[in-house]
């Protein structure tokens, strides 16, 4: 295990054992239902988790985040949450981190263990900036799987800067490209890079980080989410396997059809986040759990996703 997951696996331990929030979050996790959905050749699955009610409901607008406690910053934290700090001017032998991050058990799990890593400093949920960041934290933690939400695209602190944590394997997506060394057709919207031909790790870093710049554009469809500085339209995730794997999943729009459907019978309360852009669907009621098919599933990623042609047509730079 690498010297950070060990660190962080330990603070896990510890916080779980002092009967807080996220002790009681994670005994949730035991009575999860889960059913595959099986769409082609990806195997999607289905989570039934009440405990992520909050962050599928989040109301994310401008007013509401202007009047409430960021709960990503010292002031919000509950008082048995553990914060390990990581970056520039922490640990000098991690000094090549672009800025300090807050590396905390998340509250609200998806998997077991679950780790937020957020900036130090308030400022708004954007790549810009940060993805050396994502890169590195990939080196750090090999076991772990990176993943960013971009502010209109499942995050539910758009005005704070973070990635989040699992274990790698947990999402269908990159077990795939791992496994298939190419994209499913689950995800029209995707675009895979890595650089697997270039010995030197700093180099195959910056040679990402190039690739990376280039193909980070507001889409050129008219029908995308109109671009905004502040808020790119994108879920992305990254790992390392001995060389570095991003998957960038340009998304149309933040939430689909049906989770504003006027009738019980169509609504589907469903907030993809990178997570669920991955093959991984979470619904927090019983009812939701037993009316999402795989077809229907696969319909909401479409729908919430910019086409294969309009991703083919995308600016690179």
């Amino acid at each position: 295990m690498s010297q950070l997951a060990s660190k962080i696996e330990s603070m896990y331990d510890h916080e779980l054992s002092l009967d807080g929030r996220a002790a009681f979050q994670y005994s949730l996790l035991r009575s999860v239902l889960r059913k595959d959905l099986t769409i082609g050749d990806f195997p999607a699955v289905l989570f039934f988790n009440p405990g992520r009610v909050h962050s599928v409901m989040a109301d994310v607008s401008d007013e509401t985040l202007a009047h409430r406690q960021c709960f990503l910053c010292p002031e919000g934290l509950e008082d048995k949450q553990q914060t390990y700090l990581f970056g520039k001017g922490v640990q000098p032998e991690q000094a090549h981190y672009d800025g300090t991050y807050a590396i905390r058990v998340n509250p609200f799990p998806i998997f077991a263990p679950h780790f937020t890593l957020s900036s130090v400093q308030h400022e708004p949920q954007q790549i810009a900036g940060h993805y050396n960041d994502m890169l590195r934290f990939t080196t750090d933690l090999p076991e772990y799987t990176v993943f960013y939400n971009g502010a209109r695209c499942g995050a539910s602190a758009p005005d704070h800067m973070h990635f989040q944590a699992i274990r790698t394997g947990n999402l269908p997506l990159q077990v795939y490209v791992d496994t298939h060394r190419r994209l499913p057709d689950f995800c029209p919207s995707a675009r895979w890079i890595q650089a697997d031909n270039i010995q030197d790790m700093h180099a195959r870093s910056f040679a990402l980080v190039e690739e990376f710049s280039r193909i980070v554009q507001p889409p050129t469809c008219p029908q995308a989410l109109p671009p905004r500085p502040d808020k790119a339209d994108f879920n992305i995730i990254s790992w390392y396997n001995g060389q570095y794997n991003t998957v960038v999943l340009f998304r149309r729009q933040s939430r689909p059809a049906c989770f504003f459907a006027e009738k019980p019978e169509e609504r589907i309360l469903i907030s993809p986040g990178a997570v669920e852009m991955c093959g991984v669907a979470i619904v927090s009621t019983a009812e939701d759990f037993h009316r999402l098919t795989p077809d229907k599933f696969k319909q909401i990623i479409t729908e919430v996703s910019i086409t294969a042609q309009e991703n083919h047509n995308m600016t690179i730079r």
